[in-house]
């Protein structure tokens, strides 16, 4: 009789224990229960639009501001393409104008009388070389050239050592 007796209690845990795991599983299917409730918070409906704005505020500023930069960056390169490719122009015009003004000094030299006078005359036959006046008039000839050349007859120039 005692075996019965535990039997019949063994029994009862197993259909107890089988209700209570009945129970919990529909009370979780449905949503219901003490223990789902404390997974499932409910957030308010403010911080759901607050949150779902700048979200959606947070993603066109970024577009924009991304294509914002493709662009300005690219007027960017553009216009530094430009003026460089324009300074390039301008200084090639430059070289060109001071090639051309120091070719034509120096067949101004070349073949100007006076100068040729003076260095064709030996220093024995010509003692008296008027080196600031030969130095005052290749300056004249040259004040239409920049200033960056500087041409002076010297002594040396003339056959002599000082």
């Amino acid at each position: 009789m005692m075996n019965s007796h535990v039997d019949q209690r063994h029994q009862n845990g197993i259909v107890n224990e089988t209700v209570l795991m009945d129970s919990f599983i529909r009370a979780t299917l449905s949503g219901e229960g003490s223990d789902t409730s404390m997974f499932q918070r409910h957030v308010p409906i403010f911080a759901q639009l607050l949150v779902g704005m700048f979200t959606i505020a947070l993603l066109v500023i970024a577009i924009t501001n991304m294509f914002n930069y493709n662009v300005t960056s690219e007027v960017l390169l553009n216009r530094t393409a430009d003026y460089t490719q324009e300074s390039v122009e301008q200084l090639s015009a430059k070289i060109d104008v001071l090639l051309r003004q120091y070719d034509q000094f120096s067949q101004t030299i070349a073949f100007d009388e006076r100068v040729q006078k003076m260095l064709a005359e030996s220093p024995e036959k010509y003692p008296k070389i008027d080196v600031i006046g030969i130095n005052r008039y290749m300056a004249e000839k040259a004040r239409f050239i920049a200033g960056d050349i500087l041409i002076q007859m010297t002594r040396h120039t003339f056959g002599r050592r000082l």
